[in-house]
């Protein structure tokens, strides 16, 4: 369980907000138990900005009040709309930034690759195409995940 929660339980009046402060192994066995599993790089990227690319997923100019950027605090998965992808995906930029299954290499070590940015970010590290690599043992409170299920 993330460290904020207490007894397995998430913190009361937080059902809907994302969940954070897990490492990249806990939310792959979580996809996993799920029948699903996390996304890779590119196919976060596709569905953050749909067939034709895109700074932010509704278009090349930062609109404020899209998505929870510079902000001080989390919130719940959906609150912005109007800052959904193309392909209806809600919470592309910002609020917090996503596991991927990707590998992002460095010289001295690998981590994973996570997406997105969060709430603490400025705009332009929220991104459709902004990156940045991450200890998969690690956790943070602003990084968490989404799942993704393959079609048979």
């Amino acid at each position: 369980c993330p460290s904020s929660w207490k007894d397995g339980q998430f913190p009361e009046g937080q059902a809907q907000f994302p969940v954070v402060g897990v490492n990249w192994y806990h939310a792959r066995l979580y996809a996993a138990w799920c029948g699903k599993r996390l996304p890779t790089e590119e196919e976060w990227e596709r569905a953050a900005h749909g067939e034709e690319p895109k700074r932010w997923p509704w278009g090349d100019y930062f609109l404020k009040g899209f998505a929870n950027v510079q902000g001080q605090a989390l919130m719940e998965v959906g609150k912005f709309p109007y800052g959904k992808s193309p392909y209806g995906v809600l919470d592309m930029a910002g609020n917090v930034s996503e596991w991927t299954d990707s590998w992002y290499a460095h010289d001295i070590h690998a981590d994973k690759i996570i997406r997105g940015g969060s709430y603490l970010n400025s705009p332009l590290q929220c991104t459709t195409t902004y990156r940045d690599g991450f200890f998969p043992e690690s956790s943070r409170e602003d990084i968490g995940f989404r799942c993704v299920k393959d079609t048979k």
